[in-house]
């Protein structure tokens, strides 16, 4: 064996006693001396009968240790607030302190170190999870004191914004302290744990002042907006007649002088079914008008709620839940549509044949009324107070037989002509609708029950 390889092969062994070496932190007397509790963070785990694979669940566990001894020790020194702050419910401020504890994860703990190891003998697999408490205490002080700043300035700013009544933009300055607030309060439940604040609070408190002034700003600044609009429609009876123009919905936004208010979000909705049907803005007028295409005509009145669109209005996001519920009690200015249904009007004419006689019962011009009731039209007897004109030819032709079978086919020619305009809005011809009996009279009826349902449907797809 070569010089060279047997001075790699005791570099490789030397190496290999190295890395299988146990750390010292496996032994709890030497974990306590190296990581003491009043220095550090730590969360240890070990697990016997497992493999090397497993190291990474037996690590995450020791990090849920870590995790877990915080969050206790946020509950158990909570209780500090009970006696010192007295700002809110007592009670609730303690639950809320517990509540941003249990939400604390390995993210926020910073310069978080792991160590592991697998003893191959005992098939043992160890994790420590660690970090320094001066280094996080340090980290979330610079947050909390960042944080009070950048506050304490957007609320200036927000009150000079009020003072020169620009609320919008105060609200928006307002708006910002709340990211802020959750990360200080998440940061001082973190640095209360560490034993930062011991019977010294002070911070706590502030933040909490800080929080309900803000907070009846907000409410101050809903009041004078909510409170000025009022709402009215421009017309109070809406009739919808079935021709195919739709309906305009028009209101007024005015403030408590009586002058008109521009660039307001309105929010359009069924009443029945709390479907909304679309959003405008006032105009330069203050006017908002939404356009409805088309209605259902088989209900005689059709409710539509016209109302502030108060999450737009007052710049709430979705995800905003806090401010969400600070203007769930206040009163939305809103306004009522009674929409009256005037179905339109159909005169049909009906000329059905089988073999060139005519029906004595027709068989398509009773569905085809039936079908335009339910649909809300109205059937007429005089063609000029008609809206449509419909009118239908229909005849049967004899055709061969085979085996005993008759055969008969069926030609139908519709129109409808629009009586406004004197347009013929419809024009169709089902040409060669077979059908087969024992006789052609028979056969004949088969044939309109085949193509019945068509004709009908494509009538009312045209004139609904």
């Amino acid at each position: 064996m070569s010089k060279f390889l047997k001075i790699a092969l005791f570099l490789f062994f030397q190496v290999q006693s190295i890395l299988a070496q146990e750390p010292n932190w496996i032994n709890t007397e030497n974990r306590k001396n190296d990581y003491p509790n009043d220095k550090y963070l730590t969360g240890y785990f070990s697990e016997i009968n497992t493999n090397s694979s497993e190291q990474e669940k037996v690590l995450n566990i020791a990090k849920k240790l870590l995790i877990e001894s915080i969050q206790v020790e946020i509950i158990s020194t909570s209780n500090l607030l009970i006696e010192n702050i007295q700002i809110n419910d007592n009670v609730e401020t303690t639950e809320h302190f517990k509540q941003v504890s249990e939400s604390i994860a390995e993210a926020d703990i910073v310069g978080i170190q792991y160590g592991t190891y697998y003893d191959t003998k005992t098939k043992t697999a160890f994790a420590l999870a660690y970090a320094e408490k001066a280094q996080v205490i340090q980290y979330y002080n610079t947050i909390v004191e960042n944080n009070f700043f950048k506050i304490e300035q957007n609320q200036q700013i927000a009150q000079e914004n009020r003072n020169s009544e620009d609320y919008q933009l105060g609200l928006e300055h307002y708006y910002a302290c709340f990211p802020l607030f959750e990360e200080t309060e998440r940061a001082q439940a973190l640095l209360l744990a560490l034993g930062k604040y011991e019977n010294n609070i002070e911070e706590i408190q502030r933040l909490y002042r800080l929080q309900n002034i803000i907070q009846n700003n907000i409410l101050d600044i809903f009041d004078i907006l909510l409170e000025n609009l009022e709402i009215n429609k421009t017309e109070e009876e809406y009739q919808y007649h079935n021709n195919g123009q739709g309906i305009d919905l028009t209101l007024q936004v005015q403030n408590v002088n009586n002058v008109t208010v521009q660039n307001i979000p309105i929010k359009f909705s069924y009443i029945k079914d709390n479907i909304e049907i679309e959003k405008v803005n006032t105009d330069n007028n203050g006017k908002a008008t939404c356009f409805i295409k088309e209605l259902d005509t088989s209900q005689k009145l059709i409710l539509v709620k016209a109302e502030l669109d108060i999450l737009d209005y007052l710049n709430i996001k979705q995800d905003q839940v806090f401010l969400k519920q600070l203007v769930e009690n206040y009163a939305i200015p809103s306004e009522k549509f009674t929409i009256e249904i005037q179905g339109s009007t159909a005169f049909i004419k009906t000329e059905e044949k089988i073999l060139d006689k005519d029906l004595s019962i027709p068989l398509l011009e009773p569905k085809l009324k039936a079908s335009l009731t339910e649909k809300g039209f109205e059937l007429i007897n005089e063609l000029s107070d008609a809206n449509y004109y419909i009118d239908i030819i229909a005849n049967t032709r004899q055709g061969n037989t085979y085996q005993g079978q008759h055969f008969a086919y069926l030609d139908v020619i519709v129109s409808v002509i629009a009586i406004d305009t004197g347009e013929e809005i419809y024009k169709n011809a089902y040409i060669g609708i077979k059908g087969g009996a024992l006789d052609y009279e028979q056969a004949s009826r088969k044939a309109y029950a085949k193509v019945m349902d068509i004709i009908l449907e494509d009538i009312i797809d045209k004139i609904k």
